[in-house]
């Protein structure tokens, strides 16, 4: 099978591409699957027979090694002029390794220690689910939501005093690779059950809902301090602040549903309910040191309404 061959193969396989490798000359395997072989190589070289290419060697994972797809004689000339590393561009083949564990390896080769011990990949996961509710926009093409997610989730982990520009994309496109490779399929069932949801929406009752962060463990009277933003929809109030606190929201919104009494007169021509406490300082996904309320808000036309439903259904 020639080079072409073998590369077309590859690539209608699962497999991630990351330009600008520095790997361990050691870690190459000396022959690939065609039978070609560095040895070989080296004794063309000291024939005379050198590369003139200027493309960095072409190199497939394979466990914790590499076969050489293209680019023997760039390899062998680097192992005759002593040197210990070349520049190369991989591909990694999932069905070889797990994804994550193939990306670490390549990073552990590529950046130096002091960046390495800043990148926490069990951080990824929670980033995603995070960043993943404030980007939903309404009618907005789903790829362009997962495209925004996913570079949302890249700033997040990435260190910002990374200030080699060259290290930076090299890192920053293998990451990317790694995290479109991991979570597209679910960003887009997440995204597209919440274009769903509002496709569906129906607020005849005239609901809107206020997002408070508040200082006291319970809202009373007008005794505390942080803000309040009302919204005429639930999803554009976690569109806004969803990321901030890292709870369930499709449980606030089962408990916000169910909410049918309305003590609360504004005298604004409306009524809110009491509040539902969502999260409080302390809580696991909360560093503000701020509790974190809903409270559901009625025109008072409607109040009427909802407790003639409320009975009717019991």
């Amino acid at each position: 099978m020639n080079l072409q061959e073998t590369i077309r193969r590859i690539l209608r396989e699962e497999t991630t591409y990351i330009k600008g490798v520095r790997v361990k000359i050691s870690n190459i395997l000396p022959i690939n699957d065609d039978g070609q072989s560095i040895e070989d190589a080296i004794l063309n070289i000291k024939d005379g027979l050198t590369s003139h290419s200027q493309e960095p060697p072409f190199l497939l994972k394979k466990g914790n090694k590499y076969e050489i797809l293209d680019g023997f004689h760039r390899i062998a000339q680097k192992i005759l002029n002593g040197e210990k590393y070349v520049i190369s561009d991989v591909l990694i083949k999932e069905s070889n390794m797990n994804l994550q564990e193939s990306i670490r390896i390549i990073l552990r080769e590529e950046f130096n220690q002091s960046i390495r011990r800043r990148i926490n990949f069990a951080e990824i996961d929670k980033s995603v689910k995070n960043r993943m509710v404030s980007n939903f926009k309404k009618n907005q093409n789903i790829q362009k939501s997962i495209d925004s997610t996913i570079d949302r989730v890249l700033d997040d982990i990435i260190p910002d005093d990374l200030n080699n520009e060259m290290l930076y994309h090299k890192f920053w496109h293998g990451l990317r690779s790694f995290v479109r490779q991991k979570y597209t399929d679910d960003l887009r069932e997440y995204f597209e059950k919440r274009q769903k949801e509002v496709d569906q929406e129906n607020n005849e009752m005239g609901y809107r809902y206020i997002f408070v962060k508040h200082d006291t463990p319970f809202l009373q009277g007008t005794n505390w301090q942080g803000f309040s933003k009302g919204f005429d929809s639930f999803d554009d109030m976690i569109s806004k602040y969803g990321s901030w606190i890292d709870v369930d929201w499709d449980e606030v919104k089962q408990k916000l549903d169910s909410i049918k009494n309305f003590p609360g007169n504004t005298f604004t021509g409306r009524y809110n309910s009491a509040p539902l406490r969502i999260s409080k300082a302390g809580d696991e996904g909360n560093s503000w040191g701020y509790n974190f309320s809903v409270i559901k808000s009625i025109p008072e036309e409607n109040v009427d309404k909802v407790k003639n439903i409320q009975t009717e259904g019991e």
